[in-house]
């Protein structure tokens, strides 16, 4: 602990804490270290400088053992927050000092932005659910802070433990006494942060721990030395020691030990009753050897709810009440829900087979009967039951089931069972295990039987998460604490054995938890990396979507402060340029040249004048065109590159295409004049044909063309084009590269007058069709198609003609030629059919 003595000292001290040895960290363990030292820095603090009030004490942190360490950062978060929450309530307590002690702030300093960003949104998650937490609007950036490029994936870090049961034949002991009469072995083998996996085994007697599994069942009281009792016995010393306090865990286990209720275990030395499974996630995998092999799963979001079918048993109001929850949530969230309650027998067979359903939930009596495959099921009328026979009929396969029924989850060991002899590796008949042999997702099912009200607890927990778009794992451990801490003397939070893979989703995670009003960006390039984004995917599935306008348009409301940045101007200009939106993107363009921050830069300049061309274009405003192009001319007497010269063509194309005329005329003389400094430039600076401006200039020429005897050079400029098509498609396979020969043949049939000809129409459209159906997004595709009716436009325009009928002759004929090109070129397939 070191405090500086200096007044107005930046850093005002420092707390060095220490964690332990390497992959040793938890978020249990962190946190006590967390509140140690904090605890430890106030009374320093309180006793060097005594004359200061520490009401509102602020602690600045870095965020201690996120992912190399072995902790997420959401749990890192965690931990320091209830660390310090903890030492409030301690320092509250203190009657020590005159002042009351508090730490008000807490700051988290990141050195790169990629994980600040994650840390932020795991506040305001923390701050979700936890009044005491109130999290700041937006990250605050330091000049120092560091982008990253490449970023080692974060670990799940959910540890994977082992758990198989053998049966050993006894051995006959020394003299008259012989040893017992079976011993079950438990094989544990844990699959950490090591390159080894460590296996250890451990002799039980079954008929022990069953009888006090069995009394816990049947006790719906909460009785914390249960679960200190069967860790003690179910796990080996060197696990006792070794036991992850806090640490996510799942447990892979088969037949022999799934019976055992591994979320009740509690180890004594953790400092609280609480159990492991309370404190980090705990989660089961099953090994079985009959699984189905080929897994259908239903992609609409249709459920199915069951509750309380009548029978011959006691009614269940809980269950209906659950069942009733259960649909208003699922429908809230958008599903299409069947909900049976107190069906018949007949109404749950006819509605879990005349639809496929992504979630099922269950909730009535249920029955296990060992060696009773009729009775084991759920209840679902009198004597009638809801079988694993009957549910392997299921053609497709629900992805989340929910069965909270009395009994369900029991899993048989068949230990009693001898004359099965593989039963030993085979899961018991009931619908959990059916349904996990099927390939559910994640499969929720209790034990035991469960207390209504605490089992209303854990499913509206769950499903609240889930449907919130959290981690299964997380989704559980969640309803597990929310079960337990507000049914204090149920056990109903551990009855739930729940498998499948923590990280599944059921939906996908919303970008904020706080409400639909709630912005969802934390930082300026964290907004500009999504707008980023939608342009690269508009480029590769086109701008015909109106999802990309929808997310535009909503997150246009970002914080005012963010609006004196150009470069989120000029992010939201890309945006909506890529989408066809110009107009939409000139105005965020424009704004940006307003701005003070200096952030825009000499390319979105570029790109403000080829938006107010393309908007001029969209619009057909010949005005829009001459705006944008004085602009471009501008930039281009700041420094002339390939590039501007190429945007000044296209635009000059643009103008042409809306005037008439004289200056039709004259645009297109520009175009192709500005065209062919693009590729005179391009192949003096890097001695490379640029095909792109190179094809542009030529068809420039072929549409001004003043003479009908002959081509001069452009059958040979033609010629290079084709030639450098090969190596540029090897090097960048773009669509533009793959339909370079199909644009050089386009021009020189043209030329020629050899469009008529059927073959080398066909020529040109194969070629348009290879790249089509290779690289083409739709946006790139119509640019090509757009190039055809331009070719049309200006062919058709008396004023390029001359007047001369022969000229207007071969004009008309050429018309027609590229109409009849046009159409087979709008009937080409795409890629996907």
């Amino acid at each position: 602990m070191i405090l500086d003595r200096r007044e107005d000292a930046k850093p005002g001290g420092a707390i060095v804490v220490g964690l332990g040895r390497v992959g040793e960290l938890s978020r249990g363990s962190l946190a006590d270290a967390f509140t140690e030292a904090v605890l430890s820095y106030v009374l320093k603090l309180v006793e060097e400088r005594p004359d200061e009030s520490h009401d509102e004490i602020e602690i600045v942190t870095l965020l201690i053992g996120s992912s190399e360490a072995g902790l997420t950062i959401e749990e890192s978060i965690e931990a320091m927050f209830d660390a310090v929450l903890t030492a409030n309530y301690r320092l509250l307590d203190d009657t020590s000092t005159e002042r009351p002690l508090r730490i008000g702030k807490l700051t988290f300093v990141e050195l790169y932005q990629d994980l600040a960003v994650q840390a932020l949104h795991s506040i305001r998650r923390l701050a979700a659910t936890n009044p005491d937490c109130e999290p700041a609007d937006e990250l605050f950036e330091l000049e120092a802070g560091r982008r990253r490029v490449f970023i080692d994936p974060d670990p799940r870090w959910w540890l994977r433990l082992v758990i198989q049961g053998e049966i050993e034949a006894a051995k006959e002991g020394a003299g008259d006494e012989k040893a017992p009469a079976r011993l079950e072995l438990l094989k544990f083998s844990l699959l950490g942060d090591r390159a080894r996996a460590e296996t250890l085994n451990l002799a039980v007697n079954p008929d022990l721990v069953d009888g006090m599994i069995q009394d816990a069942m049947h006790n719906l009281q909460d009785d914390p030395e249960v679960g200190k009792t069967l860790f003690e016995l179910l796990l080996p010393n060197y696990l006792k020691l070794a036991a992850p306090k806090q640490r996510h865990l799942v447990l892979a286990i088969d037949d022999q030990t799934a019976r055992f209720p591994w979320e009740l275990m509690v180890d004594r030395t953790g400092g609280d009753d609480a159990a492991g499974a309370l404190q980090g996630g705990l989660i089961r995998q099953l090994f079985t050897e009959e699984y189905r092999e080929q897994v259908l799963t239903p992609t609409a979001t249709n459920a199915l709810v069951i509750g309380d079918p009548p029978s011959n048993w006691a009614e269940l109001p809980g269950a209906q009440e659950e069942a009733r929850g259960v649909t208003e949530w699922l429908e809230t969230a958008g599903f299409d829900v069947t909900s049976a309650i107190q069906p018949s027998t007949a109404e749950v067979l006819k509605t879990l087979f005349t639809e496929d359903y992504r979630v099922l939930h269950l909730a009535g009596h249920g029955d296990y009967k060992p060696g009773d495959k009729n009775r084991t099921g759920m209840v679902i009328g009198t004597d009638r039951f809801l079988t694993p026979a009957v549910i392997e009929q299921m053609r497709q396969v629900p992805e989340l089931v929910f069965i909270n029924c009395c009994h369900l989850g029991y899993i048989d060991s068949s230990r009693q069972r001898k004359e099965e002899p593989r039963a030993f590796h085979r899961l018991a008949a009931n619908l959990g295990a059916q349904l996990i042999r099927m390939g559910v997702r994640a499969v929720v099912a209790a034990g035991w039987p469960v207390d209504d009200h605490a089992a209303l607890t854990f499913a509206r927990t769950f499903y609240e998460r889930m449907l919130a778009g959290t981690e299964f794992g997380m989704a559980v451990l969640e309803a597990r604490k929310a079960t337990y801490w507000d049914h204090a003397n149920s056990n109903t939070w551990g009855a739930y054995q729940c498998y499948g893979d923590p990280a599944y989703r059921l939906v996908r995670r919303k970008r904020h938890d706080d409400g639909d009003d709630a912005f969802p960006f934390v930082a300026p390039f964290e907004l500009i990396a999504s707008l980023d984004n939608v342009v690269s995917s508009a480029r590769a599935k086109g701008s015909g979507s109106p999802s990309y306008l929808n997310w535009l348009d909503e997150h246009e409301r970002f914080p005012r402060n963010w609006r004196q940045r150009a470069d989120v101007a000029t992010a939201f200009g890309r945006a909506y340029a890529e989408i066809g939106e110009y107009e939409s993107a000139v105005h965020h363009y424009r704004r940006a040249t307003e701005l003070e921050d200096g952030l825009m830069t000499l390319k979105d300049i570029e790109q403000l004048g080829n938006m107010e061309v393309r908007f001029g274009r969209k619009a057909g405003d010949a005005d829009a065109i001459r705006a944008g192009l004085e602009r471009l001319l501008q930039v281009l007497d700041l420094g002339p590159t390939s590039e501007r010269w190429s945007l000044l063509g296209g635009s000059y194309k643009r103008l042409a295409i809306v005037t008439r005329g004289k200056e039709r005329l004259e645009a297109l003389e520009k175009m192709g004049d500005a065209y062919k400094a693009a590729y005179e430039m391009a192949l003096d600076k890097t001695g490379e044909v640029d095909t792109y401006p190179l094809l542009n200039y030529v068809t420039a020429r072929v549409l001004l063309r003043r003479k009908d005897d002959g081509l001069g050079d452009l059958p040979a400029l033609l010629r290079k084009a084709e030639e450098a098509a090969p190596e540029r498609l090897a090097r960048r396979p773009t669509f533009w590269n793959a339909v370079i020969g199909a644009d050089a043949a386009l021009v020189r049939y043209l030329a020629a007058g050899k469009l008529s000809q059927k073959a080398k129409r066909q020529e040109v459209v194969d070629g348009f069709l290879a790249g089509k159906t290779r690289a083409a997004s739709p946006r790139e595709f119509d640019s090509v198609v757009a190039n055809v009716k331009f070719m049309i436009a200006m062919r058709s325009d008396p004023a390029l003609t001359r007047g001369r009928s022969e000229r207007a002759k071969r004009a008309r004929a050429d018309v027609e030629d590229l109409e009849k090109l046009l159409v087979a070129m709008e009937a080409l397939p795409t890629a996907a059919s």
